[in-house]
């Protein structure tokens, strides 16, 4: 009965040992989480799926639909190489077979901070030394050829923005 009593007096003892250790470390990491929580919830408007797919939808379903409809990565980058995507695509970016594919790459800018929740989000990429906000769309499952796409879209759209992107 005795081993017994010490036995879980030990567990029990271990189990408030590691309670106190896992709470100094959570402690630790507070400003951490505080700051991503707050990114969830301070998601700015151009960053939010509703805005993205209000203004670039047409875009991404014109990609989406080349995407399904080709039969390799090398058909898609060419294909939206030959997209007229204006000044409305900062940097355009597919990952598969190992490579990536940069067929859009406007050049000048740097330095990229970003959040993304479930393929949409925002951030700022350096340009001429100035900040400029963007909205991004991040896909990484759901495709036939791809691993992954990533288009930074510039904020605020401009009023060509409500043209037809055509193959």
């Amino acid at each position: 009965m005795k081993g017994c009593f010490k036995g879980c007096a030990a567990i029990a003892l271990m189990m408030i040992f590691l309670s106190v250790v896992a709470g100094y470390f959570l402690w630790q990491a507070k400003p951490k989480i505080i700051q991503a929580v707050r990114t969830v919830f301070d998601m700015p408007e151009h960053g939010k799926r509703e805005y993205i797919d209000q203004h670039y939808g047409e875009f991404i379903n014109a990609f989406i639909e080349i995407e399904a409809n080709v039969d390799s990565v090398e058909e898609i980058v060419e294909s939206v190489e030959t997209m007229d995507v204006s000044d409305q695509i900062l940097f355009f970016k597919i990952n598969a077979e190992g490579k990536e594919w940069t067929p859009v790459n406007q050049s000048g800018w740097s330095g990229v901070s970003s959040t993304v929740i479930n393929g949409y989000g925002a951030g700022h990429l350096t340009i001429d030394g100035e900040s400029q906000p963007i909205s991004i769309y991040k896909q990484d499952r759901g495709w036939s050829h791809i691993e992954e796409v990533i288009i930074y879209f510039v904020h605020p759209p401009s009023v060509s923005t409500d043209q037809k992107f055509v193959e």
